[in-house]
């Protein structure tokens, strides 16, 4: 809540913002004072404040926000500071200045990103992400509103896409508005604008040049006629934004245990290094968790591939039946929430086919090393070698 714009004591403003200073002088200058609040200590030669006046919107074109110039390589250091008063005749200390002053004012202004922004380039059709920063109200007398900004309204907001933090150049995407007709949001497609696993920074940027999704850009900070800016950041909204580019399959499969007799009870692989797992018959039935990492749910057909070492000890691929680990009946699709685990169980002949053929009996009896290779299009799983046998009873 706002101070009162009257009544504006030390004491009051100490408390307010949680500082060990006692003197007007120190209190305008603690670093504790919010900079996105509409009225705070400023640099002015204005001798006095009158609270109840709009004054902080004729003094300084950007409310009394330093907003420095960016530059690449990117300086995280650069950042966006409180104007301070310095003292003296030109620039006094001024209590009055803290008359509604609010302690909890809000960025007016930030890349809107709390941590790192992940696209799988094979989800087709969900690769696009939208970003947007909190627009304050014009009307806010509390909380600075970017769209008063003067010093700021003729730029556009937006990021550009850095294969490091060394890079000097990289691809501008900006809004279609600029901050003064309210731009605050980018919808982007990151496999329309042709973004690759080299990319791994996204740099928020004030930029007077626009290049939207649909007209992108080529830049380098020496190639623009007027240097971007830098946009706000702080351990919540942070800039730059690492960018995690990648190409999988949106499920993930871990082989769990294996039986041969379609129990509930499955073993660890790791059982059967030393010791065979023993074959009655033709089939092995392996337990599967299967977890989609989609942010959306995911519809799959189970044709799952296998390759195995037979008990000929001959390497053989083929189709398993996949069950329901619940109920054991055959399922042909997989359905699973954004996020969802669930258990399978894979039912394998492989082991019984010599040379590509599904082999009914004559099995040889020796121990064979051998392995299972999950796949769907690519690799999910491989177990470690573990000891095979048949049993010819």
């Amino acid at each position: 809540m706002a101070l009162g714009k009257t009544n504006i004591s030390i004491d009051l403003v100490r408390r307010t913002l949680g500082s060990s200073k006692t003197d007007v002088g120190g209190l305008c200058l603690e670093d504790k004072v919010n900079m996105f609040s509409y009225y705070k200590p400023i640099d002015s030669q204005a001798q006095s404040t009158d609270p109840n006046t709009d004054w902080p919107a004729n003094i300084k074109q950007n409310f009394g926000i330093n907003i420095p110039a960016l530059t690449l390589p990117v300086n995280t250091a650069l950042n966006w500071t409180r104007d301070k008063p310095v003292g003296g005749r030109l620039s006094p200390y001024r209590l009055t200045d803290f008359g509604g002053y609010e302690h909890t004012a809000r960025p007016c202004l930030s890349s809107g990103c709390t941590g790192t922004v992940s696209v799988n380039m094979s989800d087709t059709g969900y690769t696009t992400r939208t970003f947007t920063f909190e627009q304050i109200p014009a009307s806010s007398k509390t909380n600075v509103s970017a769209l008063n900004m003067k010093g700021i309204q003729h730029y556009y907001w937006g990021f550009a896409l850095l294969t490091s933090l060394t890079a000097t150049e990289g691809k501008l995407i900006t809004c279609d508005k600029t901050i003064g007709e309210g731009g605050n949001s980018i919808t982007v497609d990151f496999f329309e604008i042709g973004a690759g696993t080299h990319h791994k920074y996204m740099l928020f940027v004030l930029s007077k040049k626009k290049s939207t999704w649909t007209n992108q850009d080529e830049w380098n900070i020496s190639d623009l006629e007027v240097d971007p800016l830098v946009v706000y950041h702080n351990s919540t909204f942070i800039n730059p934004v690492p960018l995690n580019i990648f190409n999988s399959i949106l499920m993930t499969a871990e082989m769990t245990g294996i039986n041969t007799d379609n129990s509930s009870v499955y073993s660890p692989f790791s059982n059967f290094t030393s010791f065979p797992l023993q074959f009655y018959g033709q089939y092995a039935y392996v337990k599967v968790t299967i977890t989609n990492i989609a942010e959306h749910q995911i519809n799959y057909t189970t044709l799952f591939n296998v390759e195995v070492v037979s008990f000929w000890g001959t390497t053989e691929t083929g189709t398993p039946v996949v069950l329901n680990a619940s109920t054991g009946n055959q399922v042909s699709g997989i359905v699973l929430a954004a996020g969802e685990s669930r258990d399978y169980v894979l039912e394998i002949e492989q082991f019984a086919w010599h040379n590509g053929d599904f082999q009914l009996d004559n099995y040889p009896t020796g121990v064979v090393n051998s392995y299972i290779k999950l796949g769907f299009g690519e690799l999910l799983d491989q177990t470690g070698i573990f000891q095979i046998q048949a049993r010819n009873i």
